[in-house]
């Protein structure tokens, strides 16, 4: 089976890294806004609720994909295995 020209360690680290740096940038313009991003964080049913909704149909989409077979999706998958 050929191997992907992606080395899966430093892919994982780098999209790691940026999505932390994400994290970072929208705190720090937050805080140039005057905006507390935790200010408003509250845990109740609703909270749960839109939590699950908005998850379940990325888990749906996950599944299917990984249900189909496509040269495509099983590059993906190599990397990512």
């Amino acid at each position: 089976m050929n191997e992907p020209s992606i080395d899966p360690d430093k892919f994982f680290k780098t999209a790691c890294y940026f999505e932390s740096s994400l994290i970072l940038f929208a705190i720090f313009l937050g805080w140039i806004a005057g905006i507390d991003p935790f200010g408003t964080i509250t845990f109740n049913e609703q909270a749960l609720i839109n939590g699950i909704m908005g998850t379940l149909p990325l888990c749906l989409i996950f599944l299917a994909l990984n249900q189909i077979q496509a040269d495509s999706l099983d590059k993906i998958r190599n990397v990512l295995q």
